[in-house]
C-alpha cells in the first residue's frame, strides 16, 4: 500500500506543479487578487479531493482574519464568518480557531473530527450545515513570516499522511508567493495609475492657479484704480460667470455683480439680498465665521430658492465687515471658482480696508470739529461755519442734541462702550433726521434736525425709548441715562446745549433716573442751579443751612441719607422708612437729630424749603463741578 500511496502522492504533486504554472499565468495577466485566490482554492480541492477550501488573510488594523478567497463555500457562509464569527488574534473564544493557531505558530493544524474538538465549537453549526467533518489549516509563510492561512475541508473524518501535509504545505507556499506577486503587481499598477492621476492633478492645479491668479491680478488693479466695490464685484462675476453679492456684517446688501449672460435679473438680486436673513442661513454663516473658510449652502425650499450659494467671510484684521457669496445658477462650479471667490474676498477686504481708512480719517476730522463745537473751543467761526456745512450742519436749520451715558454703578468696560456707540447710530437713524454722532468725554452725543423744539423733543423721546429698549434686549446689564437739549439755532448754541445736556445727565445720575429721558423743560429749576456762574457762594449758603450735616463724612452718613429720603418722599415718615428699609421710629429719631444739628424744624415750611434747597445744591453743584 505504501508504494501505491507514493505513486498517488507523486501524481498529486505533479497536479499541484501544474496548478502553480496556471497561477503564474493568471498573475502575468494581472487578474484581480480575489480571482487568483479563488482559482488556487478550486484547484487544490480538485487535485487533492477536498470538498471546500478557503484562504484567510489578516485584516490590516482590526486584529482578526477574514476569508479573501474560497471554493465550494457560498456567499452566506463567507459573510457569516467574515461578519459574525471572525477568527481573532486577541485572547478569547475566537482566538482558538485553527486558522489563528496555524498563523501564530507557523505550523499546520489538523482537526480530524470537528465534532470532538472543543476549540472549533464557535463554527461547529456551520460545519454541520455545510457537511464537513475534518479540516487542515496550513500557514502561508513568506520569508519566515506568515501572511495568511490555507484551509481545506473534508466531508469525512480523516487523518493526513506526512506526504499529504507536505503537498499542502507546498501549495500554501506557492499561494503565498502568488499573493505576494499579486500584491507587487497591484502596487505597481496602482503606482502607475497614481502617477498618471498626479500628473493630471498637477496639470489641473497649474491651470486653476493661473486662472485664479489672473482673477486676483485683475481685481487688485481695480482697487488701485479706485474703481469701487460695484466694479470689483461686477468684474468678479464676469470672470466666474456667476452672480456675486456682498453683504455687510448687519446682513445688508453692499454691492453685487451679474455676468452679462446670467439668467438672474436685477429684480431677483433684491430677493437674494434678503436671503441671508433666513434663520438657517444665519446659522451656516456662523459656521463660516467660526471656521474662517468658504461654506456651501445647499438649495432649500423653505428659503424659497433652488440654487446653492457659496459664501466666504471677508475679514479685515480681527473684524468681519462683510460676506461674499456666489449664486450657483449653473450647478456646482469647478473647484477653481471657489478658490477665485476666496481670493475675491481677500481683494474685497483690501478695498474695504482702504475705504475704512478714508472714512476713519474723515470721521476723526469730523469728531475733532464736533468736539470743538460742543466744548466751545472754536477759534474762527467763519471757518467753523464752512466745516459745519461740509459735515451736513445747515446754519438755517434748527438742531437738538441727545446725550447718552452709561450707568456706571454696574461694570462697564471699553468693549461695552464701543458696542453701545455702534448701536446708537444704527437705532437713532431709524427715528431721527440724524446728522452725526460723536463721543465727548465718554458721553455719546447725537445731533439731529428739529423743525421746532416741541416736535424735536417728542421725536427725541421716542428715539430715546427705542434706543433704551434695544439696548435692554441686546445688552441686558447696561442701563442708560439720556438727556435732550434745547434747540440750537446758531453754531454758538451747541456749546450751551451740550452743557445743559451734561447737567441733566448729572441730575439723572444723582437721582438714579435711568427710566426717564430728561429735557430742559423738565429741569428748569435745576438748570438754573447748574448754570450758576458763582457756585461757591451757593455751596457756602447750603453749608450754613445744613451745619454739621454739610461735612463730607456727614453727607455719606445715615442722617443725611435719611433727610434726603424724607424730602424725596413728600415728608412722609412711613414712605421714608419703607425706602430706607428701617422702622418709622428710627426715621423719627434720625430726623430729630437732623433738627438738633441744623437748628431747623421739619414742621416749618420755610425751614423745609431751606433744607431742600441746601440738599439740592450740594447734590447737584458739587457732583457736576
Amino acid at each position: 500500500m505504501s508504494a501505491i500511496q507514493s505513486i498517488q502522492d507523486g501524481r498529486r504533486m505533479d497536479h499541484i506543479t501544474g496548478v502553480v504554472g496556471e497561477v503564474m499565468q493568471l498573475l502575468v495577466m494581472m487578474r484581480p487578487l480575489r480571482e487568483t485566490l479563488d482559482f488556487i482554492a478550486r484547484r487544490v480541492c480538485e487535485c487533492l479531493a477536498f470538498k471546500y477550501a478557503a484562504i484567510l488573510l489578516p485584516e490590516d488594523t482590526a486584529g482578526q482574519m477574514r476569508i479573501e478567497g474560497s471554493y465550494g463555500l457560498d456567499e452566506r457562509y463567507i459573510r457569516e464568518v467574515n461578519l459574525r464569527r471572525k477568527p481573532k488574534f486577541t485572547p478569547g473564544l475566537w482566538s482558538e480557531s485553527p486558522s489563528i493557531r496555524a498563523y501564530q505558530s507557523g505550523r499546520t493544524v489538523i482537526i480530524s473530527d470537528v465534532r470532538h474538538d472543543p476549540s472549533f465549537k464557535p463554527w461547529l453549526s456551520l460545519a454541520e450545515e455545510y457537511g464537513y467533518r475534518s479540516l487542515v489549516s496550513i500557514p502561508m509563510v513568506l520569508r519566515g513570516d506568515p501572511i495568511g492561512v490555507l484551509n481545506v475541508y473534508s466531508p469525512t473524518v480523516r487523518t493526513y499522511s506526512l506526504a499529504e501535509q507536505q503537498i499542502l504545505q507546498v501549495v500554501a507556499t506557492q499561494a503565498a508567493l502568488a499573493i505576494e506577486l499579486a500584491r507587487l503587481l497591484l502596487e505597481q499598477k496602482q503606482s502607475i495609475s497614481r502617477l498618471r492621476e498626479l500628473a493630471e492633478a498637477l496639470r489641473r492645479e497649474q491651470e486653476a492657479t493661473e486662472r485664479v491668479s489672473a482673477v486676483r491680478q485683475h481685481l487688485i488693479q481695480l482697487v488701485m484704480n479706485s474703481a469701487g466695490q460695484s466694479a470689483i464685484l461686477q468684474a468678479l462675476a464676469e470672470r466666474l460667470d456667476a452672480p456675486v453679492l456682498a453683504w455687510d456684517r448687519r446682513q445688508s446688501l453692499m454691492a453685487w455683480g451679474i455676468p452679462s449672460a446670467s439668467p438672474i435679473t436685477k429684480e431677483e438680486i433684491e430677493v437674494w439680498s434678503r436671503w441671508i436673513e433666513h434663520p438657517t442661513v444665519s446659522a451656516r454663516l456662523a459656521q463660516c465665521v467660526s471656521r474662517g473658510e468658504l461654506v456651501r449652502i445647499e438649495p432649500s425650499k423653505s428659503e424659497g430658492r433652488t440654487n446653492a450659494v457659496a459664501v466666504v467671510p471677508v475679514p479685515v484684521g480681527h473684524d468681519l465687515p462683510a460676506y461674499l457669496g456666489l449664486i450657483e445658477v449653473q450647478g456646482q462650479p469647478p473647484e477653481w471658482v471657489y478658490r477665485a471667490l476666496t481670493e475675491g474676498a481677500g481683494v474685497l477686504a483690501l478695498e474695504l480696508m482702504k475705504h475704512k481708512m478714508i472714512v476713519d480719517t474723515e470721521e476723526r476730522l469730523k469728531a475733532d470739529f464736533l468736539h470743538s463745537l460742543l466744548t466751545g473751543d472754536v477759534k474762527d467761526w467763519n471757518r467753523a461755519a464752512e466745516r459745519a456745512q461740509m459735515y451736513g450742519i445747515d446754519p438755517t436749520v434748527d438742531y437738538m442734541l441727545m446725550l447718552i451715558d452709561v450707568d456706571e454703578s454696574g461694570r462697564v468696560d471699553s468693549r461695552v462702550r464701543v458696542r453701545l456707540n455702534e448701536q446708537v447710530s444704527h437705532v437713532l437713524s431709524h427715528h431721527l433726521s440724524l446728522i452725526a454722532t460723536t463721543v465727548v468725554r465718554d458721553v455719546i452725543v447725537a445731533i439731529y434736525k428739529a423743525k421746532d423744539p416741541k416736535q424735536g423733543a417728542e421725536k427725541g423721546r421716542l428715539a430715546g425709548r427705542a434706543l433704551r429698549d434695544h439696548v435692554k434686549r441686546t445688552m441686558a446689564q447696561t442701563k442708560l441715562f439720556i438727556a435732550l437739549s434745547g434747540p440750537c439755532r446758531h453754531l454758538a448754541d451747541f456749546q450751551s446745549a451740550f452743557q445743559d445736556g451734561k447737567a441733566m445727565l448729572a441730575i439723572a445720575r444723582e437721582y438714579g433716573r435711568c427710566d426717564q429721558i430728561l429735557t430742559v423743560q423738565d429741569m428748569s429749576l435745576f438748570r438754573l442751579l447748574l448754570r450758576t456762574h458763582d457756585p461757591g457762594q451757593m455751596i457756602k449758603a447750603a453749608e450754613l443751612t445744613l451745619g454739621e450735616l454739610a461735612t463730607e463724612s456727614a453727607r455719606s452718613g445715615l442722617l443725611f441719607e435719611t433727610l434726603v429720603a424724607y424730602l424725596e418722599n413728600n415728608q412722609d415718615v412711613q414712605a421714608c422708612a419703607t425706602a430706607l428699609a428701617v422702622h418709622p421710629n428710627t426715621v423719627r429719631y434720625r430726623l430729630n437729630k437732623v433738627e438738633q444739628l441744623t437748628g431747623k424744624s421739619l414742621s416749618k415750611p420755610s425751614d423745609v424749603l431751606q433744607l431742600t434747597f441746601a440738599v439740592t445744591v450740594l447734590r447737584l453743584i458739587r457732583s457736576s463741578h
